[in-house]
């Protein structure tokens, strides 16, 4: 009867495989530090900080594919580069229009994202037509 018993744990032990280590999980210090700073950012409800950094990214990203530099600028010398361009202005007065609420729901956060994304495209795909 113990052969028996000792028979079947061995069978069981290697019926599952052999034991295998835990591995550590890879930390990203980045993304950690970039949530904690949201999480902070959140409970301060610093909202406006918030869109005031990344209206000023947006902005200078466009200025780059537009080739204007990566100094800020002003709102109408941006609008009139963009109509330089032979751009339409509402979607760009939309963004900037936005940029300026102290508050956005997360709604309005996420369209207002997807507008600056929309406006790069438009840029981006305008430099590959004039190429």
């Amino acid at each position: 009867m113990l052969q028996g018993a000792i028979v079947t744990l061995i069978a069981l032990n290697r019926r599952f495989g052999g034991v295998q280590p835990l591995t550590a999980p890879v930390e990203n210090n980045s993304q950690a530090y970039i949530n904690a700073l949201a999480s902070v950012l959140a409970k301060a409800e610093q909202h406006h900080f918030v869109l005031q950094l990344l209206s000023a990214e947006k902005q200078r990203q466009l200025q780059h594919q537009l080739g204007l530099g990566s100094t800020l600028l002003a709102p109408d010398d941006l609008r009139a580069a963009w109509v330089e361009r032979g751009r339409s202005l509402r979607d760009l007065n939309r963004v900037l229009h936005l940029q300026t609420k102290s508050r956005l729901s997360k709604g309005e956060l996420q369209q207002w994202l997807q507008q600056w994304e929309a406006i790069a495209s438009q840029s981006r795909n305008s430099e590959k037509v004039t190429r």
